[in-house]
């Protein structure tokens, strides 16, 4: 029985652990739960505060470039305003400088009846100018120079061409003048061209000027810079361009007959082979593709520079001597007359035919023949009435002369040196055909006691352009 009671309790006692161990099972879980909603409801409002403070951070941000933004627009706006108003100042500043100065140069001209003299120029007229370009932006820059042209200030009065007439008023030198930018032409081709005829702007900067549908006949640009500039539908007959910056310059549909361009630069331009063959002269021209252009001089010894007659024929023989040069500009020697007799002395020399005849197989038998010489004329009569020069055109075989060919003078604009008398002179021919049965001659005659120094023949158009820029 005590055994039997003994197992009764250990089933009780068992039963009761089980019953403790089934009932502690479930309990678990919702510890874990009971933990995690105790530590989410700090994390939500520890996020909630994060989020919240992040907001306001960032609207901070956006207030403060905003504020930023409404501060520079405020500045700029006043930047503006500044700018403007100071643009205002300096435009009636400018305008003042302007107008004050065609009222003192209107003046001027008012009391000297147009004629001013070469020392009020000089000594007022001049400074004055410059003084007030200096001062100038490239439009009121533009008013000036045609107040001074439109006032025949501006006028080339030094010109030795017949088509160009001359002018007995001295012009205002405007030289190392700046007046780039400057417009003086017309946009509108409708209208009639800007009439600048003569117009003298040498020794100037006219970079980026425009020139645009202008008249320019007769014009004197020389030794100025107008690189960048435009003569786009322009007339530039007879004009000066000798020493001329024209890098990058708009000739297009621009007429250049007549003109010189002697020593000009037209680097990068874009004026055409058509355009060239029509000017006068284009003697060591620096061309668009950067080489140099050059007439070949025909004569042999021109310039004495070895002191020797070699390659010419003297009549009478012994009436031309060569003499040391008496100036530093010139080396070598000069030619001079030294004959007692009153009627004139010639020098011949015979071009060479093989040359002549390179030319001829270059398909080039129209020739515009150019001379040119300096000499001194002192105690002689003008070189344009006292001799002739010509060439003599004969047979080869038979040697029968059969044409003689005169030239017209023309003196050149600019002196050889700084001697007041000694002038070099351009004579030219019509154009005039040429075969290879012909030999050529020229002959050069002088009065007696002439002194010279260059004696230069030249055939224009004698290589064809495209054949100067290989």
């Amino acid at each position: 029985m005590e055994s039997a009671a003994n197992n009764i309790e250990k089933k009780r006692i068992a039963t009761v652990h089980e019953q403790q161990w089934k009932f502690s099972t479930p309990t678990l879980p919702k510890i874990i739960i009971k933990a995690c909603s105790t530590a989410i409801v700090p994390l939500m409002i520890g996020t909630l505060t994060l989020i919240l403070a992040y907001q306001q951070h960032y609207q901070g941000i956006q207030n403060r470039q905003t504020d930023l933004h409404i501060a520079k627009t405020q500045e700029q706006l006043e930047n503006e305003k500044r700018q403007q108003d100071l643009h205002i100042a300096e435009a009636i500043q400018q305008d003042t400088v302007l107008n004050a100065y065609l009222e003192k140069v209107s003046q001027l001209l008012l009391s000297q009846q147009f004629n001013l003299s070469s020392n009020t120029l000089k000594s007022i007229i001049r400074p004055k100018t410059l003084t007030t370009i200096r001062q100038l932006d490239a439009t009121r820059k533009t008013l000036l120079v045609k107040f001074l042209y439109e006032s025949s200030l501006l006028m080339r009065h030094e010109t030795v061409d017949s088509r160009c007439k001359s002018s007995d008023k001295q012009d205002v030198d405007l030289q190392d003048a700046n007046l780039n930018g400057i417009i003086m032409g017309s946009q509108n081709i409708e209208t009639e061209r800007v009439n600048l005829f003569r117009i003298s702007l040498s020794k100037v900067t006219l970079i980026n000027s425009s020139f645009t549908f202008c008249f320019l006949n007769c014009a004197n640009f020389e030794r100025s810079i107008l690189d960048g500039s435009s003569f786009r539908n322009s007339h530039l007959r007879d004009t000066n361009l000798i020493r001329t910056s024209l890098a990058y310059t708009d000739f297009t549909g621009a007429t250049l007959s007549g003109s010189n361009l002697d020593l000009a630069n037209l680097t990068g331009s874009n004026i055409l082979d058509s355009q060239l063959v029509d000017v006068d002269s284009s003697d060591r021209t620096i061309l668009p593709n950067g080489t140099i252009a050059h007439m070949y001089n025909l004569v042999h010894n021109g310039d004495a520079r070895n002191c020797t007659l070699n390659h010419w024929s003297i009549y009478p023989v012994d009436s031309v001597k060569v003499v040391p040069a008496s100036d530093n500009r010139i080396d070598g020697c000069r030619f001079q007359v030294i004959s007692n007799r009153s009627d004139k002395i010639h020098m011949v020399q015979k071009i060479n035919d093989e040359m002549m005849d390179n030319l001829i197989n270059k398909g080039r038998q129209n020739f515009e023949v150019r001379f040119r010489i300096g000499g001194n004329t002192t105690g002689t009569q003008s070189w344009t009435d006292s001799f002739p020069i010509f060439l003599n055109v004969s047979e080869r075989t038979s040697k029968e002369h059969f044409l003689e060919i005169a030239f017209s003078t023309r003196p050149s604009s600019y002196s050889i040196n700084k001697m007041a008398t000694f002038h070099q002179y351009s004579l030219i021919t019509e154009y005039f055909m040429w075969n290879n049965d012909r030999s050529l001659e020229l002959v050069v005659s002088f009065p007696n006691g002439t002194l010279f120094d260059n004696i230069e023949l030249y055939l224009e158009r004698d290589i064809i352009l495209k054949d100067r820029y290989a």
